[in-house]
């Protein structure tokens, strides 16, 4: 999903915020979690409560976005698939009258396959498939990890210090 949102040298960036977001939380955890233990009176299960509303906020978000991402990707495939029977068109090449398909997606009968994807088992996705993962996809994962792990430590430790 994320790599269709940003081209070419774009994404390394993409990356780059959603490895900063987690490591900004945990920040913000650190210094409100103290401070709203020390306002309820040091009531743990009310500062534990408002953790838990902002993880069903933010996961009801992640909902949300899959529904536009979904929607918009449908949108962006027929757009495309009109384009390109435009551009047949312009070059004489003979066009299937049902290629053209309206805004409200394919009609009914009309299987839907986004050009991306194709039917062929090649495209299946399994566990099996983490063997075939790059080393460099695996140095970046440990690297991610040890920099959130390090960071996340830093922050307890000065904030106990603090």
């Amino acid at each position: 999903m994320l790599s269709k949102w940003f081209i070419n040298f774009e994404l390394p960036i993409a990356m780059g915020l959603i490895s900063v977001v987690p490591i900004a939380g945990s920040v913000v955890s650190g210094i409100a979690v103290p401070e709203l233990y020390t306002y309820y009176d040091q009531s743990f299960e009310k500062v534990f409560s408002y953790g838990v509303v902002i993880c069903l906020i933010c996961f009801l978000l992640v909902l949300v976005m899959v529904m536009v991402d979904k929607s918009a990707e449908k949108h962006d495939d027929i757009v495309l698939l009109n384009y390109i029977t435009e551009q047949k068109i312009a070059l004489g090449i003979p066009v299937n009258p049902s290629a053209m398909t309206s805004d409200n997606g394919p009609s009914s009968g009309q299987r839907y396959t986004t050009f991306n994807q194709t039917v062929d088992s090649e495209n299946n996705i399994s566990m099996k498939d983490i063997y075939n993962l790059s080393s460099t996809y695996w140095f970046s994962c440990l690297a991610c990890c040890f920099t959130y792990i390090s960071v996340v430590n830093y922050v307890m430790i000065f904030s106990a210090i603090l």
